[in-house]
């Protein structure tokens, strides 16, 4: 595992990046994914999911024990949301009709992503937590590499395992912030495009999807 020599703070035009110097070259072994679930009514009802490189099998529980617990963490040897993630995330995480309302009332609005879009699970999500399943057109999502850090926390020699605890708290924070600051605005969102809107016709002309100004539903 590279060991952390010092840390330097450089100002760019976009924002604030971290240089850390190691003993091998890159930031491979600081790599991790973040997914989030987003509801209609702006509510955060789950964690998010932090996945980090690695097995985790050498990972002291008094690390673990400092995770932030607005967060659920795993591990990947390449920081991927494979399958076997999915699956475990599903399996835990939706089949809770007590939660959600009762079994086969949900509709999972999701992007094209390899993991996600598996037969077994597409079988676990519609099967075992009766779910009805859309798919977000390809291209209509992006993705954002992240810019800025919170760096007062980053001071002198910084290993791994302070490194995955910091993010834990960061990630926990910023979903609780940004959960909070923009509820209305994801609750709009889901208006706009029509997924939280009812079945009859009632409604539709609040649907205001961009680039498609004059989308009308079918009958």
């Amino acid at each position: 595992m590279a060991t952390v020599k010092t840390t330097e703070l450089k100002g760019v035009q976009e924002g604030i990046v971290v240089w850390t110097r190691t003993t091998s070259e890159g930031h491979d072994k600081t790599r991790c994914t973040v997914q989030l679930t987003t509801f209609a009514d702006g509510e955060p009802c789950f964690k998010p999911l932090l996945i980090f490189k690695g097995k985790g099998q050498r990972v002291p529980d008094r690390e673990k024990r400092q995770y932030d617990p607005r967060v659920v963490v795993k591990f990947q040897e390449n920081a991927w949301c494979n399958e076997e993630i999915m699956v475990s995330w599903h399996r835990n995480m939706w089949k809770k009709p007590n939660m959600f309302g009762q079994l086969g009332d949900r509709l999972l609005i999701y992007d094209v992503h390899r993991a996600q879009t598996t037969e077994r699970v597409e079988t676990i999500l519609t099967q075992e937590c009766q779910m009805t399943l859309r798919l977000v057109p390809p291209g209509a999502t992006s993705k954002k590499n992240i810019d800025r850090l919170a760096t007062e926390h980053l001071s002198g020699k910084v290993i791994a395992g302070d490194r995955r605890v910091l993010f834990t708290k960061w990630v926990g924070t910023a979903w609780q912030e940004t959960s909070r600051r923009v509820k209305e605005t994801v609750n709009r969102s889901f208006v706009k495009c029509g997924i939280s809107l009812p079945i009859s016709d009632s409604r539709d002309s609040e649907i205001n999807i961009d680039g498609l100004p004059d989308y009308r539903m079918c009958d």
